[in-house]
């Protein structure tokens, strides 16, 4: 639909906004954007797309499930799945230092993948200053909001190729 309604005349792009289901701000829900040459042709074709994304709204609900059946599920699946953990996720304002999909992933089996971001400057430090190839022992994440989980104990090796003041 997005397509056809941008290749009528007077309009230049239409944008769709997915918002963020879990705010508690009504404002923050789906919306879209119109850019036409005519304000009528703007607002039919922002209310129609509206329309059509209010008819379907019932594609876009999931089912969340707990990191253990997520991770059995992504397992199974035998395709690349991303694993998001919706309770501690930046773009709705948490500390995103949860290691709850992490520690799902290791206790169930997880031998390939890895984790997009895990807020712990601790743990970074640590990592900058044991120098390049260092063992290091980390409690990782779980700082800034202990509600989704407690830190992880990991040990591993500093990267020898990782440079905090590379050179130009």
């Amino acid at each position: 639909l997005r397509a056809e309604m941008e290749a009528a005349p007077g309009i230049l792009d239409i944008s769709l906004h997915g918002g963020f289901y879990g705010s508690d701000q009504p404002e923050a829900g789906f919306g879209v954007t119109c850019i036409a040459t005519e304000p009528q042709a703007a607002r039919l074709a922002v209310d129609a797309m509206a329309r059509a994304a209010w008819a379907r709204r019932a594609d876009f609900l999931i089912d969340l499930v707990t990191p253990e059946d997520g991770v059995a599920i992504a397992i199974d699946a035998g395709v690349p799945v991303g694993l998001i953990d919706e309770a501690d996720d930046p773009a709705g304002g948490a500390a995103c230092d949860s290691v709850l999909i992490l520690r799902a992933m290791l206790v169930g089996g997880v031998t390939a993948g890895g984790v997009s971001s895990i807020f712990d400057a601790t743990s970074a430090r640590a990592c900058a200053d044991a120098g390049p190839g260092a063992r290091v022992t980390l409690a990782l994440g779980a700082k800034l909001d202990p509600r989704h989980g407690s830190p992880m104990v990991i040990e591993g090796t500093r990267n020898r190729r990782w440079n905090r003041n590379p050179r130009p």
